[in-house]
């Protein structure tokens, strides 16, 4: 009887290892992921939601404003979130304006990095649960004037530790139409690994 159950705790054992080492490095490794686009106060050094994030087209200089909240569950690929856009043209002229709703998960890769040690306060969430990563979502925006586009919203977060070349902000490509892929200076993201 011993010797069943100490057969069956190792084949197990050996099970999850060989499940473990045949996932991809950093894929899908957290089971909740929340995403913040935030804004960084100066006096005590602080991350507090309602932040916006600036990409740009750089084909056509035309930019897009975002802001926007979240979460993730990339081991049953669901996402949930949404936020605002403003979308201008290069000479700064506005084209529109809407929300944007997360529709579906796409990617989630897990990087180094943490607030530890930098004294910068994580006013959303535990500074322990801070990561690094890269975060693909689809969404649909829905523009004020009633008109609905699709695309992939990339959130990308690069705290003190990640990996030289990582980046911080979003990025959006909006199917057959526009992409905005050049992140904008003060684009500041958070991620949380919360289980």
């Amino acid at each position: 009887m011993k010797r069943t159950v100490a057969l069956l705790a190792g084949l197990a054992l050996a099970g999850a290892l060989i499940a473990a080492a045949a996932a991809p490095a950093g894929a899908h490794t957290a089971r909740l992921v929340r995403w913040d686009v935030v804004k960084r106060s100066g006096h005590p050094p602080a991350l507090l939601a309602g932040g916006s994030a600036r990409a740009t087209d750089p084909a056509i200089g035309d930019t897009l404003t975002l802001t926007g909240t979240g979460q993730a569950e990339p081991r049953h690929k669901a996402a949930a979130g949404g936020g605002s856009f403003t979308h201008r043209h290069a000479d700064g002229t506005s084209c529109c304006r809407g929300v944007y709703l997360v529709t579906g998960f796409v990617s989630f890769t897990q990087r180094p990095g943490s607030l530890a040690g930098t004294g910068i306060l994580d006013a959303i969430g535990d500074r322990e649960q801070a990561t690094s990563g890269v975060l693909r979502v689809r969404v649909k925006l829905i523009h004020a004037d009633g008109m609905v586009a699709e695309g992939t919203l990339t959130i990308s977060g690069a705290l003190p530790g990640a990996p030289a070349g990582s980046l911080e902000g979003v990025q959006l490509t909006v199917d057959d139409e526009h992409a905005f892929t050049q992140i904008g200076p003060g684009s500041h993201t958070l991620l949380h690994t919360l289980r």
